[in-house]
This record gives C-alpha cells, structure tokens and sequence, in this order.
C-alpha cells in the first residue's frame, strides 16, 4: 500500500510540474498583455520610408510602426523598384 501512495504522489507531482511548464514556456506576448491594437510594428525603416514617401503612413514619421488604419486604407502596394533604379540611373 506503501507503494501506491508513493506512485499516486509521484503522477500528481508530474501533473502539477507539467501545468507549471507549459504556463511558464508561453509567449512574452502574451504574458506582458501588451496586445497593440492601434499600432503595426514595421521593423524595416526602408520598407517603413518608402510607405511614407507613397503617403501610406500618415505620421510621417520613421518611428518603425505605422496605424493600423492606414494599413486598412491599402488596396494597391506598389514595390516595384524598376523606376527608382531608373531614376537613379538618369542623373
């Protein structure tokens, strides 16, 4: 009988360590609750600028995010870089 206890306290430890693990190994994300539901994260400053200069992201501003409603406002994206390279080309 002994060693029934012993295994049913063992199974329970292995239980409650597993729950531990998998709240513990969750995203950062949702830890911190730092859900943004004004702003989209645009990493690329290049990519961030060019959204700028079409007048997409109306901040003006190159502060790597950009309001999700001028994200909606997009139906045409236009990366073709053929005629900056051409341009540059010209002078």
């Amino acid at each position: 009988m002994k060693n029934f206890i012993n295994k049913s306290a063992l199974t329970y430890l292995l239980i409650v360590l597993t729950f531990s693990l998998t709240l513990s190994c969750s995203s950062d994300h949702e830890i911190s609750g730092q859900t943004n539901d004004t702003y989209l994260s645009i990493p690329d400053i290049y990519f961030e600028t060019k959204l700028i200069e079409q007048g997409i992201d109306s901040d003006g501003i190159v502060n790597q995010q950009m309001l999700k409603t001028d994200a909606n406002k997009i139906s045409i994206l236009d990366l073709n870089l053929y005629d900056v390279i051409m341009v540059k080309l010209a002078i």
